[in-house]
């Protein structure tokens, strides 16, 4: 159990302004606690990009930079850099190769996904082969219609039974089916 000191740790690291220098100082709040912790996690969202990547991805990363320059900076001050495990990941696989909107696609990571859904969908398993054959081509893997997606996009077919069966939610209203084919997207 943490222990809260009667002020929070006055650093003379400076921090970046925003989100996410704001979570790195908090970060260093929880760290410079007496009662200690193991893991701490920090979260930057936006990286999802599928056009005009460049732009997107240089901010992106400067946040994560200057982010990281104040971690160790304050972990210095700390004394517990030395003693400080920094991992980055990310939640899902890129093709490294840019598409034709200056961005990238998950390949065939977002069929794969889709199968875990409907394995038996007739267009998902032809979209999904398409997928796979675009991807060994070098191909872009996208654009595509919204009639496509909806013949196999779980997230665009919430409101079908079939989805809705196949993770246990028939009946339930679209946008909770939604929400559990979301939680599940993020872990896979």
């Amino acid at each position: 159990m943490l222990s809260y000191p009667a002020r929070p740790y006055e650093f003379a690291t400076e921090f970046p302004a925003g989100g996410f220098g704001n979570a790195i100082r908090t970060a260093c709040q929880i760290i410079a606690n007496p009662s200690g912790v193991a893991v701490v996690r920090v979260t930057l969202s936006g990286f999802d990009t599928h056009a005009n990547q460049p732009g997107t991805q240089a901010a992106l990363l400067t946040q994560v930079a200057n982010g990281l320059v104040a971690l160790q900076a304050a972990l210095v001050e700390l004394g517990k850099w030395d003693d400080t495990l920094v991992l980055t990941y990310a939640e899902f696989g890129r093709r490294p190769k840019e598409n034709q909107n200056n961005g990238t696609d998950h390949g065939t990571a977002n069929v794969h996904f889709a199968l875990t859904i409907e394995p038996k969908n007739p267009a998902l398993r032809a979209r999904a082969e398409e997928v796979v054959r675009l991807s060994e081509q070098k191909k872009p893997t996208i654009p595509t219609t919204i009639q496509q997606e909806k013949s196999y996009n779980p997230f665009l077919r919430a409101d079908l039974h079939s989805v809705q069966g196949a993770i246990g939610m028939e009946g339930s209203p679209p946008a909770q089916v939604f929400g559990v084919i979301r939680a599940r997207k993020d872990k896979f």
